[in-house]
């Protein structure tokens, strides 16, 4: 336990809702870490079962407990509450039903030890999935060839392609949090924290990448990552970046941003139509001049009447 004088290298934020059966295992994963110094926010939205209680029952002098009078989605007002309440310049973040390692806290202030110009930090994670059997790991997909500190350019190259951020592997300094409006609260019921990761990239001229494994992400049954109603007709990202082309002078950048768009913009067209709520004035959230082959043939998918859509699902289903 750090002295109480001493002021926490870390706030770390977890929100909080209906998460009774999980949420003790978040809170254990950052009160095990190796690396001592922080103080734990722990955000409550009202919840319909024993969430508080099980919060409640934790008795450590770096836990802070706040609570919100209602539930919001993605738990963006409850991080957001946490940002404000923060007392360090660095702010790391747990899903309550997820879990770090006891590595995550400590391999962080190292990379902040030998990069002092670093803002934002972002840890690689394994999924942890559930079957009758067996439970398994994964590693995370965006496995890239080597961790380190890489220029702003470099990671949009990236994002053009694949994903190398995640809400319990990233941590940021508290400033740029600040800087670029926190999440989306009553904006977005989904992929707000893509979007705020994004924001973050061109706030910073550095951004340090780790390959190595620090948190667990367990994938259950349902949740709004997987359900297409919370989709809106246009992607955050596709939004944000829409307000930077007009300025952007760079080329090598807009090819960059445009693809990372195109990503983003096509997974969530895709997820719409297969649940029959893609609308053909969605097609403007393209860039067209970004397009590969397989994304050309997405877009024909796209144009297929919803009952051919529906042949499809079911032939899927027999597979």
């Amino acid at each position: 336990m750090p002295p109480e004088n001493l002021e926490p290298f870390f706030s770390v934020v977890i929100p909080v809702y209906n998460k009774e059966k999980f949420v003790g295992r978040a809170i254990r994963s950052v009160l095990s870490q190796e690396f001592t110094n922080f103080e734990l926010i722990i955000v409550c939205d009202p919840s319909t079962d024993d969430s508080y209680a099980k919060v409640a029952a934790f008795n450590d002098d770096r836990i802070r407990v706040f609570q919100r009078e209602k539930p919001g989605p993605g738990g963006y007002a409850a991080r957001n509450l946490g940002i404000k309440n923060a007392r360090s310049e660095w702010i790391g973040f747990l899903d309550a039903d997820d879990e770090w390692l006891p590595t995550h806290l400590m391999a962080s202030q190292n990379i902040i030890t030998e990069n002092p110009d670093i803002k934002f930090i972002s840890h690689n994670y394994a999924t942890v999935c559930y079957s009758k059997s067996q439970k398994y790991f994964e590693k995370a997909k965006f496995n890239i060839s080597e961790s380190g500190k890489f220029q702003r350019e470099d990671v949009l190259k990236i994002l053009a392609k694949k994903e190398i951020f995640y809400t319990n592997g990233v941590l940021l300094k508290k400033e740029i949090l600040l800087n670029v409006g926190m999440f989306p609260d009553g904006k977005t019921k989904r992929a707000g924290d893509t979007d705020l990761f994004f924001k973050a990239v061109m706030n910073v001229e550095y951004i340090y990448v780790s390959d190595i494994v620090t948190s667990r992400y367990y994938i259950e049954a349902s949740g709004v990552v997987k359900d297409a109603r919370t989709t809106g007709s246009m992607h955050p990202v596709t939004v944000t970046v829409k307000t930077l082309l007009p300025n952007e002078r760079e080329k090598t950048t807009k090819k960059h941003l445009m693809m990372f768009s195109n990503r983003k913009a096509l997974g969530w067209a895709m997820q719409r139509k297969m649940k029959g709520m893609f609308e053909y004035a969605e097609f403007r959230n393209f860039f067209y001049s970004q397009f590969g082959l397989s994304q050309w043939a997405r877009t024909i998918f796209l144009l297929m009447p919803d009952g051919v859509v529906g042949v499809y699902k079911k032939l899927l289903g027999r597979v």
